[in-house]
Order: C-alpha cells, then sequence, then structure tokens
C-alpha cells in the first residue's frame, strides 16, 4: 500500500484535540487508564498533571502530541494502537459508534481485565474509525479507493503467513 493514513488521521484528529470527550472522559474517571509508561511516562516527564479522576492528560493529547508527534510519519501505524482509552476517545470524536454504543462498549470494558478490555475496543472500533476518517475528506483517496486500499492493505500485512 502506498498510502500514508498517518496525515489523513492526523489532519482528521488534529482540530478535535482539545474537544469535550465527555464518554471517554467517564470511561477513565471510572479508573480505565494506563497506569504507567507510555503516554503516562511522557507526561510525567514534561511535568504535566497525571490523574484518572480528572482524566488527565487528555486523549487528544496522547494522540496528537505523545503518539503522533514522536513517532516517523513512516513508523506510525494506526492500526498498531493498543491503549484502550484512546482508541476509545477516536471512536467518540469522529463517531465512529453511536452514544448507545460505547456507553455498552465502556460498561463491557469496565468487568474486564486491561488487555482483553484493550481488544475488546480495539475489536469493536478500529476499523470503523479507520472507514469514517479515510472515507473524510481528510482522507483524500480516490474516491475508487476510499478505505478498502487501506484496509486491504491491513489485513494482508496482519493475516500474511
Amino acid at each position: 500500500m502506498n498510502y500514508n493514513y498517518y496525515e489523513a488521521f492526523r489532519k482528521y484528529f488534529e482540530p478535535l484535540m482539545n474537544a469535550p470527550s465527555p464518554k471517554t472522559d467517564a470511561l477513565i474517571e471510572s479508573g480505565f487508564q494506563q497506569k504507567s509508561g507510555g503516554y503516562i511516562a511522557y507526561a510525567k516527564s514534561l511535568g504535566m498533571d497525571v490523574d484518572f479522576k480528572r482524566a488527565v492528560p487528555r486523549q487528544g493529547w496522547h494522540f496528537i502530541c505523545s503518539y503522533l508527534d514522536r513517532t516517523e510519519p513512516e513508523k506510525a501505524r494506526i492500526d498498531r494502537v493498543v491503549c484502550g482509552e484512546l482508541v476509545f476517545w477516536l471512536a467518540e470524536m469522529c463517531h465512529a459508534l453511536t452514544d448507545t454504543e460505547l456507553d455498552s462498549l465502556a460498561s463491557q470494558a469496565k468487568l474486564l481485565p486491561r488487555r482483553q478490555a484493550n481488544t475488546l475496543i480495539r475489536e469493536r472500533c478500529f476499523f470503523r474509525i479507520v472507514d469514517v476518517v479515510m472515507n473524510s475528506e481528510e482522507g483524500k483517496l480516490d474516491p475508487r479507493k476510499k478505505s478498502a486500499e487501506f484496509l486491504n492493505g491491513y489485513a494482508a500485512s496482519r493475516f500474511s503467513v
């Protein structure tokens, strides 16, 4: 696949970086937040507050500043984002799931161990997020290809032997 979906995701989500995300905030405030490493360690190294009770750091910052800004575009693999609260935020921001679906997913995720919850969130959200973003103006794909090019490339890289 020759398309750099990093740019489409950056263009789509960067304007939403500070947008309200009440569903994601509620999930994080319930205690569903990465405990250490990754974006948490980076935020602490910058002297930022880290407090799940206030849903900080924000997931827009997590995606744009901690992930995209610190990852070379050719190495940024949106399909490899495993952080449940980040994938949930992406889904909320692009309306990949309805409010009812997000509420149900959050309820289910809270009952599971962290890794299983992350997997559940990715399985429910990932392809729907990709479809929304890659079919948006920010995706700028040839209209005959749209998200099919991305999804076919993803499937081939993920499931090839």
